[in-house]
């Protein structure tokens, strides 16, 4: 009667934790998707990936339940298994992080061309944002997709184009220390550069 009564009250705690583990990785999951979901449409905007993210969520997740029992039966190691299985958990967030800094080292090595292509725009005559627009017909992405950005937003009045939105402090791909010096670099001497910015600051005093 006793073991009985022992085997009863095991099977009851057997049962009742794995209700317990179920209701937590239930809540875990959701949470995970939420958070998953939300960064993914955040991160994908901002480096102009046009996927969507529940494909990638469940992609993800495929991976999370399949990969590491691979390299459980492959391995033999449990320890493994649970080490792929974090890794994939976290991989996707240093995957935005290792691309988005890649696209800024892009528009950084591609800003002293653009500004110089610029200023020879307007030296020939273009307005300001004509000469932008030609920038984004015939430049290469990702630094005419943000110029095209700034132009799209100014065009339907949610930014005006004023300083700030060109500016290193205003602008969402921010110009480094490094991009100057090799804006600098690429200008001969002083009285080029003169030469070259002194139509361009005439023309955005008139302009602003």
């Amino acid at each position: 009667m006793d073991l009985m009564m022992i085997a009863a009250t095991s099977l009851a705690a057997a049962a009742l934790a794995c209700v317990f583990a179920v209701n937590a990785g239930q809540q875990l999951l959701a949470r995970y998707r939420e958070r998953f979901l939300e960064q993914a449409q955040v991160n994908l905007s901002d480096l102009f990936l046009f996927v969507e993210p529940r494909v990638l969520y469940a992609t993800n997740l495929a991976a999370i339940a399949i990969l590491p029992i691979l390299v459980w039966l492959l391995s033999g190691w449990w320890l493994a298994a649970i080490a792929t299985a974090a890794v994939l958990a976290v991989l996707p967030r240093k995957a935005y992080r290792w691309l988005r800094q890649r696209r800024l080292e892009t528009i950084q090595a591609q800003l002293p061309d653009t500004l110089m292509m610029l200023s020879g725009s307007i030296r020939a005559g273009l307005g300001f944002t004509p000469a932008l627009e030609s920038i984004v017909r015939d430049g290469r992405p990702p630094l005419t997709q943000e110029l095209a950005l700034v132009l799209r937003e100014q065009h339907v009045g949610v930014r005006p184009m004023t300083r700030s939105s060109i500016s290193p402090g205003g602008c969402r791909c921010p110009m480094h220390a490094c991009s100057c010096r090799r804006f600098r670099s690429r200008v001969p001497s002083a009285e080029t550069s003169a030469r070259t910015w002194r139509p361009w600051r005439r023309h955005c005093a008139a302009a602003w």
